[in-house]
């Protein structure tokens, strides 16, 4: 059984939402080192996050995650987008994380955390553009799996029109 004194809680992953903390051993940890992980516990925040940083990929896209934990598979996801100050709609992806295109003009995303029915966290994202990324296209929003999926029917759809073509070329070739 270890001595309670010898434990210490590092604070939690996050100030909102869902997180992760390190209980540290700071005695009798092997190697003589000074501190070492006993374990890693779940922490919560405060409910309502506020607007949290997004995670640059490149000059027109961002990805967002809703929580900073593993497993997350417990919990359910709403994604809900607003546009110009519009109504917020919800979007069909119900995933951990949201990979957007950036827009010319603010974009605020909201993802609300489920655990058991109860909304335990709810995470605001403002996707904008700037400077180079003034002229990036239309905002799309790309789930990893919808975009991983989009090439998979374009090559398929490559494949089918180059078969088309081939087999075209081949039979007026032989017709004559």
């Amino acid at each position: 059984m270890s001595d309670i004194s010898y434990l210490e809680e590092v604070p939690c992953s996050v100030t909102c939402g869902i997180g992760h903390q390190e209980i540290l051993k700071t005695k009798g940890c092997p190697g003589n080192k000074k501190t070492c992980v006993l374990r890693t516990a779940e922490c919560r925040g405060a409910v309502d996050c506020g607007v949290s940083p997004t995670i640059p990929l490149g000059p027109t896209r961002a990805l967002l995650y809703c929580v900073a934990i593993v497993p997350f598979q417990r919990f359910t996801f709403v994604w809900t987008v607003t546009r110009n100050n519009v109504n917020p709609f919800q979007l069909p992806d119900n995933t951990i994380s949201l990979e957007v295109i950036r827009r010319k003009s603010p974009v605020e995303y909201r993802c609300d955390t489920f655990e058991k029915g109860d909304v335990i966290s709810t995470i605001r994202f403002i996707v904008d553009a700037t400077g180079e990324e003034e002229d990036a296209e239309a905002a799309m929003l790309l789930n990893k799996g919808e975009s991983g999926l989009l090439f998979v029917a374009l090559g398929l759809l490559l494949i089918l029109a180059s078969f088309f073509i081939i087999s075209t070329l081949l039979f007026l070739y032989f017709k004559r």
